[in-house]
């Protein structure tokens, strides 16, 4: 038992009957994986290659026949890379393309030939980018205008004329939503209700007639969980999202409480408390 190990409960306005397993196999939270893992026959295997929890990927090494592969190509986990890079014969490489992870990009820049360069203008990690600038020309403008990283959202700024404002109105970069505030006739509300930028949850505060559900219920933000709540109804894409899961304190008080009593229980045995007729037990525990 851990002390203080966060415990997640789905949250009181969500009934576990109405769980949607598909894309609960995507969710990262914790508590998605344990009731996944009781439900196994229930799991969208597909889905789960996306998930990017260690124990979803400790899953699917235990089940490698149910892999698909273009799925788990895309996935930044660190286990998730090194089953990749264990059986690159089956990499995906438009999906590894966008894979962030640095090994990931490691392998992509030792084979620049099997980049998919519309895919890898997404790919945000910094040394990807570095590889962007110096291949200009095979730059998906459309692409880029995901692309969350710096380095990226600058070069869109010096080439205003390039951005596809449909996607760029997801874009959580801090500069991106400043120049989505300057061209508020551009936002695409569709898109920009996936939006994770805090400044962009206050828009949205204050302008709920142009929200999309489905793509409200795909953002992450913490801060947009009362939207989610005004609008939830029984909507099975919201189970993708971490956000139906709340920490429940009472568990955790619970198991610190019991943790608590196993220290306790330990430290007071009689062999430690009279060993030597001194307090060593205490380094053997601390």
């Amino acid at each position: 038992m851990s002390l203080n190990r966060p415990v997640w409960k789905l949250r009181d306005w969500i009934e576990e009957s109405e769980i949607n397993y598909s894309n609960l196999s995507y969710n990262p939270n914790d508590k998605a994986i344990e009731i996944l893992m009781k439900n196994k026959d229930k799991i969208n295997w597909f889905d789960l290659c996306l998930n990017t929890n260690d124990e979803a990927i400790e899953l699917l090494m235990k089940n490698q026949n149910k892999i698909k592969w273009s799925h788990l190509s895309s996935n930044s986990n660190d286990k998730a890379v090194k089953i990749l890079l264990e059986n690159q014969g089956n990499i995906n490489w438009f999906y590894f393309s966008y894979n962030t992870n640095d090994k990931a990009v490691e392998l992509l820049k030792k084979n620049k030939d099997k980049i998919v360069w519309n895919a890898f203008s997404l790919n945000s990690n910094n040394k990807a980018v570095e590889l962007l600038l110096k291949n200009r020309n095979k730059i998906n403008w459309s692409s880029l205008s995901l692309n969350t990283n710096d380095k990226a959202v600058e070069l869109l700024m010096r080439n205003r004329n390039k951005i596809d404002w449909c996607l760029f109105s997801k874009n959580a970069n801090d500069k991106a939503v400043k120049l989505l505030n300057e061209n508020r006739d551009k936002i695409n509300w569709l898109m920009f209700s996936s939006n994770e930028n805090d400044k962009e949850i206050e828009i949205l505060e204050q302008n709920r007639d142009k929200i999309d559900k489905f793509h409200l219920f795909q953002n992450k933000n913490p801060k947009v969980i009362n939207l989610i709540k005004h609008y939830y109804n029984n909507n099975s894409s919201i189970f993708s999202n971490p956000l139906i899961f709340e920490l429940d304190y009472e568990a955790m008080k619970r198991n610190n409480r019991e943790m608590e009593e196993e220290l306790i229980t330990e430290v007071m045995k009689p062999e430690r408390v009279f060993k030597l007729g001194g307090f060593k037990y205490l380094e053997e525990l601390f």
